[in-house]
């Protein structure tokens, strides 16, 4: 097959809802652009602290999987240990040119002196005239762009993919926690978003209703060792709450805690929360006043958490505690906003569901 000259698919990297964690962006930036994408992410992605209080895009105790996307994405595994360093650029062509994004597993670090720095990327094109790859890249700000990865780049840390992959339990334990090294993937033309709307309700639900839940494991001769605290939907802000006097009292802890991070992703999950409410909105015909307040009332809250985080953000430049005490005297009322917003709004949607034959 001849190979074209230049290919680019689309692909959504500013717009995309999460950016915290790779492997979620990585997937969102394909399904996204998909115009299924939207009743997905409604119905789709809840939000976890663990112990430490990291959060973490994932069902309890564990972030999702990558078969977790299966629904929506076809995903083909490549047998990357088979193919030389000099077929891999050709190899990558090749499937971008059948409208295949491609996953890779790359070193990022080329310095001979230095440890190899093994991490993923999404190609979804090419240029064979600049000889580069197009794939989202995270700047010196820890942004994503649109980035060039040369083919040399590919081609030089080929070998040292293939060797980390080889040795040991590497290959397993990286598919098993993130995902093949390497991996094909394609929007499903045979996805079905009839039961997004019931989802998107019961992700809703699920939010105000969060739990706080001991991760209790099972001993020798049946003694339960009693685990980690974890943190589920609206009762993040308990984990949070800690978090901050954690902070502010200067507690010495065995490990370093993110609250940047961590805001962020809250930050993150409640836009998507606003998209499952417009979701259900416009599925269901529902224009009442009381709704959209509903929703209007949430994304005040959302604005909250943007401006936390831009407080977590002076905070690690500074380390001025005032600005911790800042959002440790909101919390309390923004937890009853959102839970009033969510509540009221899951309400009204089911009585308006009842009341209509048209629904």
């Amino acid at each position: 097959m001849e190979l074209c000259m230049k290919k680019e698919l689309p692909i959504v990297i500013e717009g995309n809802y999460v950016k915290t964690e790779c492997w979620s962006f990585e997937r969102l930036s394909i399904i996204q652009t998909s115009d299924k994408g939207n009743a997905w992410i409604a119905s789709h992605f809840e939000l976890f602290l663990d112990g430490y209080f990291n959060a973490h895009f994932g069902s309890l105790f564990k972030w999702y999987h990558s078969n977790y996307y299966d629904d929506i994405l076809s995903t083909e595994k490549i047998d990357f240990l088979k193919i030389s360093k000099e077929d891999i650029v050709d190899k990558i062509k090749e499937l971008l040119d059948e409208g295949l994004y491609v996953f890779l597993v790359t070193n990022w670090n080329l310095e001979k002196s230095s440890e190899p720095l093994f991490h993923g990327m999404i190609i979804y094109g090419y240029d064979d005239e600049q000889r580069c790859f197009r794939a989202p890249v995270m700047n010196e700000y820890k942004v994503w762009i649109s980035g060039k990865v040369s083919y040399e780049k590919i081609i030089e840390s080929h070998d040292d993919v293939v060797k980390f992959f080889k040795e040991k339990n590497n290959r397993l334990m990286f598919t098993i926690d993130y995902q093949f090294p390497m991996l094909a993937y394609k929007i499903r033309e045979d996805y079905s978003t009839d039961q997004c709307v019931y989802m998107a309700l019961e992700k809703i639900e699920k939010e105000f209703n969060g739990r706080i839940c001991w991760n209790v494991e099972g001993c020798a001769e049946m003694q339960l060792k009693e685990g980690e605290m974890y943190y589920t939907g609206l009762s993040c802000l308990f984990g949070l709450e800690k978090l901050l006097n954690i902070f502010i009292q200067n507690k010495k802890c065995d490990r370093s805690y993110d609250l940047t991070n961590t805001v962020s992703q809250l930050y993150e999950h409640r836009k998507m929360l606003i998209v499952s409410m417009e979701y259900i909105c416009q599925q269901w015909k529902i224009l009442d006043r009381e709704v959209i307040d509903c929703i209007n009332k949430y994304k005040k809250s959302c604005d909250e958490f943007y401006s936390w985080y831009h407080i977590a953000v002076k905070y690690e430049l500074c380390k001025d505690k005032s600005l911790l005490y800042e959002m440790l005297e909101e919390i309390h009322r923004v937890y009853s906003l959102e839970k009033e917003a969510l509540s009221d709004f899951y309400k009204i949607v089911k009585q308006r569901y009842r009341e209509s034959d048209s629904i």
